[in-house]
């Protein structure tokens, strides 16, 4: 009978340790300035633990004083370069939050590009950080 309930322990506490995931952040990280555009900012967390693929939810911000539309992409952090197949408008001092599955459960990176201020036609704006 001992024997059969050690057993049963050591099995529980084995099947215990084995789901065991690490906590997530519950809070999004520091806000971090994007690298052309200097009244855009954008923070990150995971929210799912679930390998391979994690999410993440990313927060965009624009500070800039009117209304900006450009396109951008979520990718692993060990993407350099990549095209933008997604697009967005935010208005002057609100947010816009996304998400998107990577396999990456460490770093992301957000990639902006064809950005245009006010309305969304014309020639996109050069880069304002040089």
């Amino acid at each position: 009978m001992k024997k059969v309930l050690f057993f049963s322990l050591l099995a529980s506490l084995a099947i215990m340790i084995s789901s065991f995931k690490p906590s997530l952040k519950t809070d999004y990280g520091p806000w971090q300035r994007i690298s052309c555009y200097g009244g855009i900012e954008f923070c990150t967390k995971r929210v799912s633990n679930e390998p391979p693929m994690y999410e993440w939810k990313v927060k965009i911000r624009n500070n800039y004083r009117t209304t900006v539309n450009f396109g951008f992409e979520i990718k692993e952090g060990s993407v350099n370069a990549t095209r933008t197949t997604n697009r967005t408008t935010i208005k002057a001092g609100e947010v816009f939050e996304t998400y998107q599955y990577l396999y990456d459960a460490n770093n992301v990176k957000l990639f902006l590009d064809k950005l245009r201020f006010g309305d969304d036609y014309g020639k996109y704006a050069p880069c304002d950080i040089h």
